[in-house]
């Protein structure tokens, strides 16, 4: 989850639009109430502790109580410390229920349906990344979406644009060309100069393309 967010009266909501969303915690209680059958019919008989974990250092949480179990990005890393201090004998049960749980891993969720895509059909151009809609032409190096005002740097719409075209196409080179087609720009000296400031370049040639330093 990306933004800012609110909690009022146990209601989750969006600070953007002060629309309700899903509550996280009722996924959390599910999935741990879930885990706890299966302890059962394992007859595993070890407590489960359960907590929300927002990674995204781009989420934002107010008015949440503090005995939620909830741990907000800033909290990540002093909760793995505190984790690393719990010390513990292993025993040949701990062993056996761990290979039991192994066991019950499934290697691909039978939910998970990609569909197929290629990229001369996909829909070119910077996308908000607050409502979801196409960005207006750089102004003045930044870009406005005219449905929501959301202004985002061109550098930063740019390299977002270009982590989805990594993610979709891992295979890919990254070209100018390819990213000047793909953030659906016209300048390609812009897309060149943002390309040279964060990855590195590999020839001098029509062939030129760009990787990670």
């Amino acid at each position: 989850m990306e933004g800012e967010y609110y909690i009022e009266s146990g209601e989750w909501y969006s600070s953007n639009s002060n629309k309700s969303i899903n509550n996280p915690l009722i996924q959390l209680e599910r999935n741990k109430s879930m885990i706890q059958q299966v302890f059962n019919h394992y007859r595993i008989n070890l407590p489960i502790k359960a907590y929300t974990i927002f990674p995204n250092p781009n989420f934002t949480l107010f008015q949440s109580s503090r005995d939620l179990p909830i741990i907000l990005p800033t909290q990540i890393i002093p909760f793995i410390n505190q984790m690393n201090k719990i010390t513990s004998l292993i025993s040949k049960d701990h062993m056996q229920i761990a290979e039991r749980l192994l066991s019950l891993t499934v290697d691909k969720s039978r939910y998970l349906r990609v569909p197929e895509y290629d990229y001369p059909m996909l829909k070119k151009g910077i996308i908000c990344e607050k409502c979801e809609q196409e960005m207006m032409s750089p102004v003045a190096r930044h870009l406005v979406c005219p449905s929501c005002g959301h202004i985002e740097s061109i550098v930063n719409g740019v390299m977002r644009n270009v982590r989805e075209l990594k993610m979709l196409f891992p295979e890919m080179k990254i070209t100018s060309a390819i990213v000047l087609d793909w953030c659906g720009l016209d300048s390609v000296k812009c897309i060149r100069r943002i390309l040279m400031m964060n990855y590195e370049k590999i020839g001098r040639t029509s062939g030129t393309f760009y990787v990670e330093k």
